[in-house]
């Protein structure tokens, strides 16, 4: 894939500079990172323009507010889901199962926060993880559902290589159109034979749907359990919903 790679260099001058805690000269950042001097004194400029780094009082340069209040929206996010945490676990000690919420990042859902099932064989899946919505089970099939037709239909029309190669086009679409009824995904065998799956939307923020995941092994998702499972997630979206509103509340008092 082609990326930029003077703004590669950018990103990695931002990098060095966060990781450095006490700020860094130019020169030491050119050196570091083997940047030609003149491109790294351009690249200071411009990141000092936007106000994203700042000139400390010995030259050194340090992360500046401009850079903060760019990732404000992804900063809210994550104590959303600090907040949100004890029921994710609560939620895995009433089912017996690993839960997790997933986010979407264009046309991908990535793993936000998780809690482990605690018994030996346990499916996990590592925070950061970040796959296909088309390929992202019950959670890709739920933000799917839970998004505007066009973006949907635009999402369907431009899947992975070879995507189309080993699912069908409408049943994805059937699935999407089940989800957005009834407020529930499932995925059984259907990434991975041995791994099932069903999830629910909940609102972590404004414009922030994210997809509220169980995940486990065939058996346990028996029919008879499944109703029960159903429920558990519900109740648990239901509850997360509610405390992220109750928050909200706080804050605008």
């Amino acid at each position: 894939m082609k990326t930029v790679p003077v703004l590669r260099k950018a990103i990695s001058v931002v990098d060095a500079l966060g990781a450095s805690g006490g700020g860094l000269s130019a020169k030491q950042l050119a050196l570091q990172l083997e940047i030609p001097p003149a491109t790294c004194y351009r690249i200071l400029r411009t990141l000092s323009q936007a106000n994203w780094i700042r000139e400390g009082d010995r030259g050194e340069y340090l992360v500046a507010f401009g850079l903060v209040r760019a990732a404000r929206a992804c900063s809210d996010v994550d104590r959303l889901l600090l907040l949100a945490q004890p029921l994710l676990e609560q939620l895995t000690e009433e089912t017996g199962l690993s839960a997790k919420i997933s986010l979407r990042e264009g046309c991908h859902a990535v793993t936000a926060s998780r809690a482990e099932a605690k018994r030996m064989n346990a499916i996990s899946t590592p925070v950061g993880a970040r796959l296909h919505l088309l390929e992202a089970g019950s959670a890709g099939v739920i933000l799917l559902a839970n998004m505007p037709d066009a973006e949907s239909r635009r999402i369907l029309g431009s899947p992975p290589p070879k995507h189309w190669e080993r699912n069908d086009r409408e049943e994805i679409e059937r699935e999407i159109g089940e989800a957005e009824k009834s407020r529930v995904a499932r995925a059984f065998g259907t990434v991975h034979p041995s791994i099932w799956a069903l999830s629910v939307p909940v609102a972590l923020a404004a414009k922030q749907t994210s997809a509220l995941t169980i995940v486990g092994w065939p058996e346990d998702f028996s029919p008879a359990r499944q109703t029960t499972l159903q429920k558990q997630l519900k109740k648990c979206g239901k509850a997360i919903a509610q405390l992220i509103k109750s928050e909200s509340g706080k804050e605008s008092q």
